[in-house]
């Protein structure tokens, strides 16, 4: 096949070997077959190949040495972080409007919400997180300043981080099933915030390599605490007077 003269389809350059040199196509394209759909439909959706589970695995083992190396330049195998949180929040809405269940963090029905408002019902995690994204940003960054990580690089921290979370919101429902049949539901909203804060601590603990660990713990612990009251309750609040 190498020293065929091949005809692009795409542009009609006369090329030799896999790809056209002028448009950059394949010289191998056939017909679809329902082979060639299905092995091509996963990679549409969750473009596979570019790391989506890889990442989410990293993100589960060892969320803040992978994120810490995602910045200092590591990032072959990682899904892109802004399309990784809108496919997990667009899944996670559909999910907790079709299953009636309120939303975890900061609790709201969203079945509800959209009898009111049915812009905000749709797009009421997406405001949450990146209202979160940037308050946790800002104060990563103002409050752990001496590690010299700037804004934008702190956004896309928290950015992975809260589609990780979102995932875990995902993944939670089995369990929500179980709580509401037992009347307990409420209950199991709570472990999961708990589980949450703790992810979040875990994520700056790794993420922060230090010989103080003591402060360290202390500086998070603080910081979260702030993060909470600003992005769980004032954005609770702001979100609610639009409704």
């Amino acid at each position: 096949m190498g020293n065929e003269i091949i005809i692009c389809k795409n542009c009609g350059n006369h090329f030799y070997l896999k790809f056209c040199n002028n448009c950059g196509q394949k010289s191998d394209t056939h017909r679809i077959t329902w082979k060639e759909l299905f092995h091509h439909l996963p990679h549409a959706i969750f473009h596979l190949d570019e790391g989506f589970f890889y990442t989410i695995k990293q993100l589960i083992i060892r969320p803040g040495h992978a994120l810490r190396e995602y910045l200092l330049g590591k990032r072959k195998y990682f899904f892109n972080p802004f399309l990784m949180l809108i496919l997990v929040t667009t899944l996670c809405t559909f999910l907790y409007v079709y299953f009636h269940f309120n939303t975890i963090i900061a609790s709201v029905r969203l079945d509800k919400l959209e009898q009111q408002n049915i812009y905000i019902a749709h797009n009421y995690l997406a405001i949450r997180n990146v209202f979160f994204c940037l308050v946790c940003s800002i104060g990563d960054y103002l409050i752990f300043k001496k590690y010299k990580f700037n804004i934008p690089e702190m956004l896309v921290v928290n950015v992975f981080v809260f589609a990780e979370i979102t995932v875990f919101q995902i993944l939670f429902i089995p369990l929500l099933f179980v709580g509401r049949s037992l009347y307990v539901i409420e209950y199991f909203g709570i472990i999961f915030v708990l589980l949450v804060f703790f992810y979040l601590f875990v994520v700056r603990y790794q993420f922060y390599e230090t010989k103080n660990k003591l402060r360290l713990s202390i500086n998070i612990f603080l910081s979260l605490g702030l993060y909470y009251f600003i992005g769980f309750i004032i954005a609770q609040q702001l979100i609610r007077k639009l409704i």
